[in-house]
């Protein structure tokens, strides 16, 4: 028998390996492995795909406490993540879609280590069917969001998209080419899966990056209101508009330039008090990848809930977090943040001309470098890149980086550009037959050609000159102040500012179909007004605003 101090003694010691036992548990972060016990519920074909299986709570409660949250208030986080870089049956670069590899691992990466996710399910290349996102979405996450109210759940994917008779797809691997319905999940089929985790869940989120992925949502969200994340949500943010493409670029991230904007977004550059809110994210992300990418890619955000959500998902912000070491620094895989200069070849045409743009606009913290900005146009359009060409045109037309005034270079500078269908060329070459420049003829009815061509492929300057020409009747069209106006909402959407200023002229008129609106014409002014718009500056002082 033992005496009670030998007792005392073997019970300190059990207890002490308990505790230690505990820690190792507790801060280890273990991943998915056989000896997890998954939910009965789920069968043993699917156990494969999981990245990270966490059979108990991993969040530190010092990163709830940022936020004004507790384990108590706090469910557990979920993420089913796709993505498929390889394209074996689409013949061309469109077989090898190595970036969105890269988005899958470094969101896998970002979730495990600075958000503490639970549970991360990964689907990939072949992996990516109807049958496996449908599961993942309508049957497990569904149940598991049920059983831990108030949880965090993202999907996200990374693939290529296409449309087909103006609808969204996805495709999959064994997609033939990019019409191929047959080999690819609607986008509107995406979006009745992901409804059961919106009525299940209470802090939703889905990013997708893919061509054409705007077909995902159905009404816009957002404002200025900073939501701390007590209320229920979800949203969607796509790369891109219905009709976009969406883009990689090197000079950015080994990603694609969504997801490494989202990376930008969450080491502090924006949002507050511990978090970055959906409305924080879908501000910046629209911003900086519309810069990166001259505006060739507008992330859309969408309000995804039947009722509307008062708030939504939430990410924690990294760089606090970093400064009081709950998680360590990130790492220098990362995507650039927008401005700085980049080491990328120079041979590669197309980030050459988004190495061109800070220097040329002055942004991203930079000074404005006209002579940088010229010299890395000149790189680009040497290669025959359409937007470096038409960049350069206007330099000439502007005299701009050292270069001389010179209508006639900046005339064949467009037509190059034009001719391989770059939009701005389209536009700018459309305003010198206008106004008999560039050693060209004043010709109306070929620079409405010029516009038309370049509307038609969203270029915002063309919309606005289009317009224009409907309101006028010029160039052989006809005089419609309602294809005016619908012209004009097009470009000021996409914040050119001929567009915002006469569109607010004609709220301001009450032209066009539209009513009769100081309050909106005042708006679209200053917005004009704020880019340097002349006669957006006008009107706001005859408006006595």
């Amino acid at each position: 028998m033992q005496n009670p101090r030998q007792h005392s003694l073997i019970t300190l010691i059990h207890s002490l390996i308990t505790l230690i036992v505990g820690a190792v548990l507790l801060f280890s972060g273990p991943t998915a492995h056989a000896a997890e016990k998954y939910p009965d519920f789920l069968p043993t074909q699917y156990q494969r795909y999981f990245a990270r299986y966490i059979d108990g709570r991993t969040l530190p409660e010092q990163m709830l406490n940022r936020v004004g949250m507790t384990t108590r208030a706090y469910g557990r986080g979920f993420a089913l993540i796709a993505g498929i870089s390889k394209y074996p049956n689409i013949k061309g670069n469109g077989s090898d879609l190595a970036p969105a590899g890269e988005d899958v691992r470094k969101l896998v990466n970002y979730l495990t280590t600075y958000e503490k996710f639970d549970e991360i399910v990964v689907l990939k290349d072949t992996d990516v069917t109807e049958t496996n996102v449908s599961f993942f979405l309508q049957r497990y996450f569904p149940r598991r969001l049920q059983q831990f109210p108030r949880s965090r759940f993202l999907f996200a994917y990374s693939g290529h998209g296409t449309t087909v008779n103006n609808k969204g797809y996805i495709l999959t691997a064994e997609a033939r080419d990019f019409a191929d319905t047959f080999n690819s999940i609607p986008m509107a089929t995406m979006r009745v899966m992901f409804n059961e985790v919106v009525d299940s869940g209470f802090h939703v989120l889905a990013l997708i990056n893919a061509c054409y992925s705007g077909d995902f949502l159905r009404r816009s969200f957002g404002g200025d209101t900073h939501f701390i994340p007590k209320n229920p949500g979800a949203h969607a943010i796509t790369a891109g508009g219905t009709n976009e493409l969406t883009w990689h670029d090197g000079t950015i991230g080994s990603g694609s330039v969504f997801f490494e904007k989202l990376y930008a977004a969450l080491d502090g550059r924006t949002g507050k008090d511990g978090i970055v809110t959906v409305d924080d994210l879908a501000a910046y992300l629209r911003r900086e990848v519309q810069i990166s990418t001259d505006q060739q890619q507008n992330p859309l955000p969408g309000d995804l809930s039947r009722d509307g959500s008062l708030g939504g998902f939430f990410f924690f912000n990294r760089r606090p977090l970093v400064e009081d070491r709950v998680v360590p620094a990130w790492d220098a895989n990362k995507g650039l943040p927008f401005g700085q200069p980049s080491k990328t070849d120079e041979r590669d045409a197309a980030a050459t001309v988004r190495l061109a743009l800070p220097s040329a606009n002055g942004l991203g913290g930079l000074q404005k470098d006209d002579r940088e900005a010229a010299r890395l146009y000149r790189l680009a359009a040497d290669q025959g890149n359409a937007n470096a060409q038409a960049n350069l045109g206007f330099f000439y037309e502007k005299g701009r980086g050292g270069l001389p005034k010179d209508d006639r270079e900046a005339a064949r500078l467009y037509k190059l550009a034009a001719d391989q269908g770059g939009t701005l060329g389209q536009a700018n070459l459309g305003v010198f037959y206008q106004q008999g420049r560039g050693g060209l003829p004043k010709d109306d009815r070929e620079a409405a050609r010029l516009y038309k061509l370049a509307a038609d492929q969203g270029g915002a300057t063309g919309q606005a000159n289009l317009g224009f020409f409907y309101q006028q009747g010029r160039g052989g069209l006809p005089k419609d102040d309602r294809e005016a106006a619908r012209l004009y909402r097009l470009a000021a959407d996409q914040g050119d500012a001929r567009g915002q200023n006469n569109l607010g002229f004609f709220y301001e008129q009450g032209r066009g179909g539209l009513p009769k609106d100081d309050r909106e014409a005042a708006r679209l002014y200053k917005l004009a007004a704020d880019r340097g718009n002349e006669y957006a500056q006008a009107a706001l002082k005859r408006l006595g605003r």
